[in-house]
């Protein structure tokens, strides 16, 4: 159980570090944008971390729900490349706005995603 808790624990402060990010990334504030972005994908390391952890040792997850999950979830993980590129593009060059702005976009429906259907998992999942 010590995983779960720590796993649901790191999606929280995952979730409310991406928020905050989005919000700082909004206004403009470049340095503190910064820091969160950063934040936000080490907190979200830790959460995967903690899921896998969970699922080796504490819970049964159902197999075709995980497949549908992982197809948010790899998403997720294919797009933050680009949307580190394009923020380090844009830092430089007010050009790249737009396509930043679409991979956040399409970084954030993920996430919501990868949120929803992994609750979903979850709740379907048995101890091991």
């Amino acid at each position: 159980m010590t995983y779960t808790i720590l796993f649901l624990v790191g999606l929280s402060l995952t979730s409310v570090a991406m928020a905050l990010t989005v919000v700082s990334g909004r206004k403009g504030h470049r340095r503190t944008h910064l820091i969160r972005a950063i934040s936000t994908v080490v907190l979200l390391a830790v959460a995967v971390v903690f899921a896998f952890l969970m699922q080796a040792y504490e819970r049964k997850l159902p197999a075709r729900e995980m497949a549908i999950h992982r197809i948010f979830s790899m998403t997720v993980a294919w797009v933050v490349p680009f949307v580190v590129i394009t923020g380090i593009l844009l830092w430089r060059n007010p050009r790249w706005r737009r396509l930043h702005q679409f991979c956040v976009g399409v970084l954030l429906i993920g996430t919501v995603g990868a949120l929803v259907t992994g609750i979903w998992v979850l709740s379907l999942s048995e101890p091991l």
